[in-house]
């Protein structure tokens, strides 16, 4: 179970690194992937912990502007 966990991981690591591969400011794209992939990870749990008062959509949208804004 741990490693194809460990394989799915993987999987969106790589796919998130090709992506950000075009990004003009990132220049290790594997640590960004899982840079981002921890971060929603944060927003799912914070999401169940926050439950009712915010939700994980709240949770979500708070972080794509607070990005944006950068």
């Amino acid at each position: 179970m741990e490693k194809r966990i460990r394989e799915v991981y993987d999987d969106f690591v790589e796919a998130f690194s090709r992506i950000l591969g075009n990004h003009p400011e990132v220049t290790d794209t594997r640590a960004a992937a899982m840079a981002l992939i921890g971060a929603v990870q944060g927003i799912a749990v914070q999401g169940l912990l926050q439950a009712p008062e915010r939700s994980i959509d709240d949770l979500a949208k708070g972080f794509v502007n607070m990005l944006a804004e950068w």
